[in-house]
């Protein structure tokens, strides 16, 4: 969920125009080949490297052979460079809201509002 936040985040602010071409379809581009690239930034994040770099997505992404593109990798560093990752993460959350996912939490809204009221009639 960390590394969709931040992509929707930057997908939102256009900061891939690659993924903003006639024929390319950006969310599934994002989950194919993009979301690989902000998980491989946050790993390098949440192991100390409070700004990684391309060279660093690189190391990660080989570490599991899997394939490299230094473009789009360059682009990400140069994104987030200079920005805290935990305020993209929040950001991206907070548009990642709008888009439901389930109805379970009403639901248990309702109960625990109806075992309340009955409490206080009691």
């Amino acid at each position: 969920i960390l590394a969709q936040a931040v992509a929707v985040t930057l997908l939102e602010e256009q900061s891939f125009p690659f993924f903003n071409r006639p024929g390319i379809n950006p969310t599934r581009h994002l989950t194919t080949m993009g979301m690989k690239y902000c998980a491989a930034y946050l790993m390098a994040v949440m192991g100390g490297n409070e700004s990684p770099s391309t060279a660093d997505i690189q190391k990660i992404l080989e570490s599991v052979e899997a394939e490299f593109d230094s473009e789009i990798a360059d682009k990400l560093v140069s994104e987030l460079s200079g920005k805290a990752v935990h305020e993209i993460i929040k950001e991206g959350k907070e548009k990642l809201q709008g888009f439901g996912g389930g109805g379970g939490g009403a639901v248990a809204g309702a109960a625990a509002g109806g075992g309340a009221g009955g409490a206080a009639a009691a």
